[in-house]
């Protein structure tokens, strides 16, 4: 199983000096992100949909083997009804294909005035989609509401490929949930949005609820309902407000994993020399 760990957006002028080099400038930010992480959630597709390329642009910063997860368009997950979010997921899907094969997730998150009484409306919409679109991408889905959270929405999800958000979310605890519904798995550590004034350090140590996703994720894998091998990928991501710098976070919750980084190999090669 290959685990993907990344931050959920690389531009925070808070991380320049405690992850960035103080003098790199912003247009080289995601290629240093890249140098310590092999994948990111860009939240700024949310907010508009970007262009070919704009989309270009991010693949030729990023190495091969990176992946990037986008969110969809809050004009197909917030905006609308369900039941025409159709032609904007569409519109969005042709843009971001210009990534190609380092495009790995498309993040479908469903704000909290979207509940299960949308359920038709959210089959029909899974139905219109490829189970895979570009060269590997699949679908991530994130309820922000509680009602969504049971069987009838599990069952639709697994008839159609897409993974249920696992979320650790203070407003919403019960998002914490791993339910497998497609052939990988997708975490989300979230915090609650705004609650730290600065980003550039961790404000606790969070290894104790890192620990406990661990020992779930772990659990969930080895049950053997992704079927025999398990899940073939696993995301993780972070953002600042778990723990208030979401580089230190990745690298806790790497090495509980014991999933490598990149950079480890040629890191502890120079520790030999040091």
């Amino acid at each position: 199983m290959r685990w993907r760990l990344g931050a959920t957006g690389y531009y925070n002028r808070g991380w320049r000096g405690p992850f960035f080099p103080p003098g790199l400038p912003q247009s080289k930010w995601l290629s240093h992100y890249a140098t310590r992480f092999d994948a990111i959630e860009l939240n700024t597709t949310f907010h508009a949909a970007p262009t070919p390329q704009r989309v270009r642009d991010w693949a030729a910063k990023v190495p091969d083997d990176f992946r990037f997860s986008l969110k969809a368009p809050r004009a197909v997950t917030h905006d609308v009804a369900l039941s025409n979010a159709a032609d904007p997921l569409a519109a969005f899907l042709e843009t971001v294909v210009e990534l190609g094969p380092k495009l790995g997730v498309v993040l479908l998150q469903f704000g909290p005035h979207h509940g299960v009484n949308e359920l038709p409306a959210l089959e029909r919409l899974l139905a219109g989609l490829p189970k895979r679109f570009g060269d590997g991408g699949r679908f991530a889905v994130e309820f922000r509401d509680a009602s969504w959270l049971a069987p009838p929405t599990y069952r639709a999800l697994r008839a159609h490929g897409a993974a249920l958000v696992a979320a650790d979310l203070e407003d919403l605890p019960a998002a914490a949930g791993i339910v497998p519904t497609a052939d990988f798995l997708y975490v989300r550590l979230l915090g609650k949005h705004g609650r730290f004034e600065s980003d550039d350090h961790e404000l606790f140590d969070p290894t104790p609820r890192l620990t406990w996703w661990r020992d779930r994720l772990r659990r969930a894998i080895a049950s053997g309902r992704f079927g025999p091998d398990g899940p073939a990928e696993a995301w993780v991501l972070s953002n600042n407000d778990f723990a208030g710098h979401a580089p230190a976070t990745l690298r806790r919750i790497a090495g509980l994993l014991d999933a490598p980084l990149p950079g480890d190999e040629v890191k502890a090669q120079a520790d030999l020399f040091d």
